[in-house]
């Protein structure tokens, strides 16, 4: 399954195995990037290192949504290096 949206953000696991992405239409999507398959078990990742965190959808972001929010609310995340820190 692809995107049926354009991509908003996009981020690598540590060791380049990974891509999750994030689309116009507020999905949340993960990819093998050896061979381009979409991996439909989110949870089979949930203990993934990520090497960035740009994505606005996902578990450690959840908290940045307010109340009632639409997908207009939150348009940029940046995690900080020591992993510690979120920006919106």
């Amino acid at each position: 399954k692809k995107h049926s949206s354009y991509i908003t953000h996009f981020d690598f696991d540590c060791k380049s195995m990974y891509l999750q992405s994030n689309c116009g239409a507020y999905e949340l999507l993960f990819s093998d990037v050896s061979t381009g398959r979409q991996i439909t078990s989110a949870s089979s990742l949930r203990d993934e290192e990520w090497a960035t965190w740009t994505c606005t959808l996902g578990w450690p972001v959840q908290g940045i949504w307010p109340p009632c929010a639409d997908g207009t609310d939150v348009n940029a995340v940046a995690r900080s290096g020591a992993n510690t820190l979120i920006a919106t």
